[in-house]
């Protein structure tokens, strides 16, 4: 379910176990091709003494090319279905990051993490402004 108001969050409700015994069994594999393609999948089953159970799968593909960018795709299923797409660049040089310190499009403390991931990367903060500089 998600609010009117914020459509680009969605909240999750699972109600309480009722059981008071509960297995877990997980079973995966990691399978690597050639030292940059990985196959990943996982299968998880929580089970409860009264008819209760949860079911998850999860399955990724992680391809990293000579250019040393990484192509990431994973699919996780449990009460609904979630995929991702992600593209990662290594950056190698010197890199500055601008951010507004109002920016409510890339909140600061997101900013200054995402900045924190590259290396050599410096980060300036323009006070009084936001994501329009």
């Amino acid at each position: 379910m998600n609010y009117l108001s914020d459509t680009s969050t969605i909240y999750f409700y699972k109600g309480d176990n009722n059981s008071p015994k509960l297995i877990s069994v997980e079973l995966g594999f990691d399978f690597e091709v050639q030292n940059n393609f990985n196959v990943t999948a996982l299968y998880k089953r929580i089970e409860g003494s009264d008819n209760e159970h949860t079911n998850m799968i999860k399955l990724k593909f992680n391809f990293v090319s000579k250019k040393e960018t990484e192509y990431a795709f994973s699919l996780n299923r449990m009460e609904q279905a979630n995929a991702n797409l992600n593209v990662v660049k290594k950056i190698n040089c010197p890199t500055l990051f601008i951010f507004g310190e109002l920016d409510k499009m890339i909140q600061l403390e997101k900013g200054k993490k995402f900045a924190s991931l590259v290396a050599k990367s410096k980060i300036h903060i323009i006070k009084n402004c936001g994501h329009m500089i």
